[in-house]
């Protein structure tokens, strides 16, 4: 488990401070179920949620959740994944996106939500935020 001992600052003039961005990865696939992803400090507000797909997830309609123990869908509910490799970004749930303001519980689960019949699919999720 990461030891995140204090935040990171700039000061740009006297008194006027701005945050540095942090960016953190994990692998994903079609047949995550409740997967620990990643870790980042509770508090932290997320800046963006996105995904490179590097093998397309061929179910039809493919979703992904990205969440907690308690709240699989709390960060990202159903994020349609591509077809093909590419990139895309995940929106905040509009009944918690006060949690992309501050983050509740610093463990992230990823869970494969929908889209019956994948044989395949991968990507790395990557998520910024700051402190």
């Amino acid at each position: 488990m990461p030891n995140f001992k204090d935040k990171i600052t700039y000061e740009h003039k006297a008194g006027i401070k701005g945050a540095a961005v942090m960016v953190q990865q994990a692998a994903i696939a079609f047949n995550d179920n409740g997967k620990a992803l990643l870790t980042i400090p509770n508090g932290a507000k997320i800046r963006s949620i996105s995904l490179i797909t590097t093998t397309g997830f061929n179910g039809t309609t493919p979703t992904y959740h990205v969440g907690y123990a308690a709240d699989n869908d709390a960060l990202v509910a159903s994020g349609t994944l591509p077809a093909a490799a590419g990139s895309t970004t995940f929106n905040a749930p509009t009944a918690t996106a006060a949690q992309w303001n501050g983050v509740t519980s610093g463990i992230l689960i990823g869970t494969f939500a929908g889209g019956g019949s994948n044989t395949t699919g991968a990507g790395t999720l990557r998520v910024e935020y700051f402190l």
